[in-house]
């Protein structure tokens, strides 16, 4: 891992933690902080995201000053979800979104994202992407309705740091050419990947 990672064993959630490391650092485009547990980890709106300690995925990256007007700030989300869906394609083939920004195979939940937005004039400073995925983890609470992991899809234990740097550096090297001219072909493919579209 180089330097634009940073791993702590726990913490509150990725998001909060790396909003807070943003008020004593200046930290890079593409820097990713990561943990093996979350005490608060959150979902789409009151939702709770719950994970078994050291099994799973859950990260936070910050992407900087992207070529994107605030009004048009859902084509992060959207060039953020079909990275992780190309990601993760050689494994799970039939990968898909659920509106807005759920990862799903199948008709069962294999991720979260949750981002963060912040604006400055005409432009998005910076976009906290918060991610949580399910890996390795076979028992789930029975509260949750339809969680799956890669291991269940799969049969076999995935090594976490791998995968990691994989959906990174897929969502940075997508971001690196995002422009306005490749919006439509970028809603297109979302739309596409839409589950029950």
């Amino acid at each position: 891992m180089n330097n634009k990672f940073r791993f702590v064993a726990q913490t509150t959630s990725t998001n909060q933690q790396l909003e807070a490391l943003m008020q004593g650092e200046s930290l890079p485009h593409g820097f990713c902080l990561y943990t093996d547990f979350q005490t608060q980890g959150k979902g789409q709106g009151d939702h709770s995201w719950a994970s078994t300690r050291g099994e799973n995925l859950l990260f936070s990256l910050l992407l900087k000053e992207l070529p994107v007007k605030p009004a048009q700030q859902f084509i992060i989300s959207q060039v953020v979800s079909l990275s992780i869906c190309e990601a993760l394609q050689p494994l799970c083939p039939d990968v898909q979104i659920k509106w807005p920004n759920d990862i799903y195979v199948g008709s069962r939940k294999l991720a979260g994202i949750l981002i963060k937005h912040v604006l400055q004039g005409d432009t998005v400073r910076y976009s906290i992407i918060g991610i949580g995925m399910n890996v390795n983890q076979t028992v789930f609470d029975s509260l949750l309705p339809n969680p799956v992991s890669l291991r269940q899809l799969t049969g076999v234990h995935h090594d976490r740091q791998m995968l990691l740097q994989t959906i990174t550096a897929t969502i940075l090297n997508s971001c690196s050419t995002l422009a306005a001219e490749h919006y439509q072909a970028i809603e297109e493919a979302y739309s596409a990947r839409l589950y029950h579209l």
